[in-house]
């Protein structure tokens, strides 16, 4: 009988991240690592007490991790919204986004269309006494006000990251110089709702952790959600809770 020759195959399998997304966990003693029953739990005080050697403890830092980590399992994942562009490329992300108005333009764009009303009609109403150079200077810049808002789906914000470089540009710049980061040095992006939705991003530096503000005055949090999930999973960051971050709970 002829003898058949089995020949063993090696399948080298990737190293795969697992993610840990766990929404419970179990308390165990500091003293003799005992896991500590329900029952000795106090959970209003977050006080416990083990069993197994008597000792007593507390179980704070447990619970505030359990809470991070339920808040980031509760997370939706975010389709992307009307008025934001993404676009893949090799090893490159664009993003493409309308700039959010700012608190000086609406002041701006109200208040001095209303100022160079007034020099007009002060100019007719007293047959030309009021400065000539002043009523045109108003109405000048009255123009270009009204000009600004109605061109305001053309003022654009990129977002653009590479292998190396996290870059961000305006058009109009608005006096907001471009800027560009390590994307190694990038440590967490977050969203605070500071009478409007701003994203931030934490940068490690050798002076220690700055927070930069990348985005302001975004006007839903689903995009200023979608600019968070987006730039963490290209960084292939892990989602965590800040303590300058915003809380925000969903509906239910």
């Amino acid at each position: 009988m002829a003898r058949k020759t089995v020949e063993k195959h090696k399948l080298e399998l990737k190293e795969v991240d697992v993610e840990d997304t766990s929404t419970f966990t179990k308390i165990g003693c500091p003293n003799c690592g005992s896991d500590v029953p329900a029952s000795n739990l106090n959970i209003n005080d977050k006080i416990a007490k083990c069993g197994n050697c008597n000792v007593v403890f507390s179980f704070k830092k447990e619970v505030r991790d359990l809470d991070a980590a339920v808040e980031v399992a509760s997370k939706p994942e975010i389709i992307r919204p009307e008025g934001i562009d993404i676009f893949h490329f090799e090893q490159e992300m664009d993003i493409t986004m309308e700039q959010p108005i700012s608190i000086p333009e609406v002041l701006i764009g109200s208040l001095v269309p209303f100022i160079s009303f007034i020099f007009i009609m002060a100019y007719f109403a007293k047959d030309g006494a009021f400065p000539l150079w002043l009523t045109l200077t108003g109405s000048l810049l009255g123009f270009l006000s009204i000009l600004n808002l109605l061109n305001r789906s053309n003022h654009k914000i990129f977002i653009n990251i590479d292998e190396q470089h996290l870059s961000i540009r305006r058009k109009p710049k608005k006096f907001i110089q471009d800027q560009q980061y390590n994307v190694r040095d990038v440590d967490q992006v977050y969203i605070k709702n500071i009478g409007g939705y701003h994203v931030y991003m934490m940068i490690n530096s050798p002076g220690g952790q700055k927070h930069i503000k990348l985005v302001s005055n975004i006007p839903s949090l689903s995009k200023a959600r979608f600019l968070e999930q987006e730039i963490e999973r290209k960084l292939g960051i892990k989602d965590r809770r800040v303590p300058e971050e915003t809380v925000i709970t969903p509906p239910k």
